[in-house]
């Protein structure tokens, strides 16, 4: 299965509908060039605000994706539906790898479209099921300085969830 990176471009987004078109098919093109030049194939798609890079090496996508000009910042991403049982399995799968015993953390929930939730329900909800999950690893929650941050975000649908920015 090919992984996922999500990718973000800034201030693009705020430019007018015509100017945005323009400025992303030029993104696009610069992250496919950039993919051709290292033999790497992928997949782009996109939403308002983001671009997503499907292809068979993350790690070796965010290398490249970190030098195409005109990308703000990158993250691998782990997508689900945005129904609430899958994003909180999802987040338990990440969480069980990113967490070990003693860790301090702290959910980031953010969300775009219309839900049954919150981002603060949602961020609650899965940093309990955290904490419920793993009693023996004496994990706890810190807000202000975490030692790992799990983000979530929906967007309609769609669901991604990532630990580093």
């Amino acid at each position: 299965m090919p992984g996922l990176v999500l990718v973000r471009y800034g201030e693009l987004a705020l430019k007018s509908a015509p100017v945005r078109r323009e400025f992303e098919r030029t993104l696009t093109r610069n992250i496919i060039e950039q993919f051709a030049r290292a033999g790497e194939s992928c997949r782009l798609r996109n939403d308002r605000g983001h671009l997503y890079v499907e292809c068979a090496r993350t790690d070796r996508a965010v290398v490249l994706l970190r030098r195409t000009f005109g990308v703000t910042s990158v993250s691998e991403v782990t997508e689900t539906t945005s129904d609430r049982d899958e994003v909180r399995r999802a987040a338990l799968a990440m969480a069980d790898e990113a967490l070990p015993a003693g860790t301090s953390f702290a959910v980031r929930a953010r969300r775009t479209g219309s839900h049954p939730y919150t981002s603060q329900e949602l961020a609650r909800e899965i940093g309990a099921a955290i904490l419920s999950a793993w009693p023996e690893r004496g994990l706890r929650v810190d807000l202000e300085e975490p030692s790992v941050e799990v983000h979530v975000e929906v967007r309609d649908r769609r669901t991604y969830l990532y630990r580093d920015r």
